[in-house]
């Protein structure tokens, strides 16, 4: 459910700010769209966390401690997406400082396609950890033959496209930047 929310709200903010360019707004009118669609994320993902777990409703209200807990939870993984984020952008950056803006522009499509490859992989994962978690605490050896079935079908189904891009990167690249 979770992927489902995350799969259909995903282009939500950054069509906000086209949506926003295209009206004319300034950045503030951009910034106000994306967190209108932020906040409809939200809502989609209360309304998904209610439904799959219907007890939430009638459960107490949390204390102090589980506040101060859930806080620092929220604290570190702010930071640990805005390091990954750095991160993720550093190399375009320094491309662009140290080479050329233009070679940011050759650069970024195929750092673009690769980086989508991780969907299918991340996304069946993070599907798979609550099962996996599960056996895990239950039987090791059969956590060890779930864990290398997902693997075997994770290359099953990327090895392929990821053959086929390497094997043509520069037919495909050609195609896709022109022919410079």
């Amino acid at each position: 459910l979770a992927n489902a929310v995350k799969d259909s709200t995903g282009c939500l903010i950054p069509c906000a700010a086209l949506i926003g360019v295209l009206l004319g707004f300034t950045l503030p009118g951009i910034v106000s769209l994306q967190l209108v669609g932020a906040g409809v994320t939200a809502v989609l993902y209360r309304r998904t966390v209610r439904r799959a777990f219907p007890w939430l409703r009638n459960a107490s209200h949390a204390g102090p401690g589980v506040l101060r807990s859930l806080a620092s939870y929220a604290g570190w993984a702010t930071a640990m997406n805005a390091a990954a984020s750095t991160v993720e952008h550093l190399d375009r950056l320094l491309i662009g400082a140290l080479v050329s803006v233009n070679a940011v522009g050759y650069y970024s499509p195929p750092h673009l396609l690769t980086s989508r490859l991780r969907i299918l992989p991340n996304s069946l994962f993070l599907a798979l950890f609550p099962m996996l978690s599960a056996i895990g605490a239950a039987d090791r050896s059969r956590l060890s033959e779930r864990f290398a079935e997902a693997s075997r079908l994770m290359v099953l189904t990327i090895g392929p496209v990821t053959v086929v891009l390497v094997l043509f990167a520069r037919e495909l690249l050609g195609v896709w930047l022109g022919a410079d």
